[in-house]
């Protein structure tokens, strides 16, 4: 439960700039004015092929905010991109690289990351495990926002 409402914290920082508080006793009234079917979100699931398969599930709300997990084998790699969204995101499991023309970062579990728009970069699993992440993009992910490129 801890956890999980780290995680919520963390998304609301990325996507209002702000820092938020939370109440775990919370006001019952106000959380149950929506119905149980409008407080559970079923994500879209989609196979990705790269070098291998991976699987996202997709949980975004709209155009302006994806909201993803990500799992992703050993060995996994996407090719050298530009990204024209940015990329926040933070480590469930495993490790997560981020290839860069100059410098090469390693995330673990419990780590954020961010990736800004048009960062040409290579997203990879830099572990011995599967990789679980979640990741925000802002604005949504469009095929046309992404470049891909044979090296930096």
């Amino acid at each position: 439960m801890v956890r999980l409402l780290s995680l919520i914290c963390f998304l609301l920082v990325c996507l209002t700039g702000c820092v938020v508080g939370s109440d775990i006793g919370g006001d019952d009234e106000a959380i149950s004015l929506a119905s149980s079917a409008e407080k559970r979100v079923v994500p879209e699931v989609l196979k990705i092929q790269d070098n291998v398969e991976r699987t996202m599930l997709n949980y975004s709300p709209n155009d302006e905010l994806g909201i993803v997990k990500m799992v992703a084998p050993i060995g996994w790699t996407e090719p050298v991109r530009s990204i024209g969204f940015d990329i926040r995101g933070i480590i469930i499991s495993g490790t997560l690289g981020l290839e860069f023309d100059d410098e090469t970062l390693t995330f673990d579990a419990d780590e954020g990351f961010f990736i800004p728009k048009n960062t040409k970069v290579r997203i990879y699993n830099a572990g011995d495990q599967e990789l679980h992440m979640v990741e925000v993009f802002t604005p949504n992910y469009k095929p046309s926002l992404v470049t891909d490129f044979d090296d930096f």
